[in-house]
């Protein structure tokens, strides 16, 4: 059962990440499933990519890849934490 509080501020999490340009991109890891969005994403950096399968959440309908670029991940952490 989803928690409606949580769903709440994760949604004004997102706002604040997009509204602040803190996002470059952000890619569904639904149905394609993690390797293939990891792959899709990782030809666009330039430092290639580790992807710790054991660590995915598993059961979760609102999973999602985003991108940070490296000046603004501390901002970035900052938002989420709150």
């Amino acid at each position: 059962m989803g928690d409606p509080f949580l769903e709440k501020l994760l949604a004004e999490c997102c706002l604040e990440l997009f509204a602040g340009g803190l996002v470059v991109g952000i890619q569904d890891l639904g149905a394609a499933g993690v390797a293939c969005a990891t792959t899709d994403l990782a030809p666009a950096g330039t430092g290639g990519m580790r992807v710790r399968l054991d660590a995915v959440p598993l059961r979760d309908a609102f999973l999602a890849q985003t991108v940070v670029e490296p000046a603004r991940v501390e901002r970035f952490l900052q938002v989420c934490a709150k």
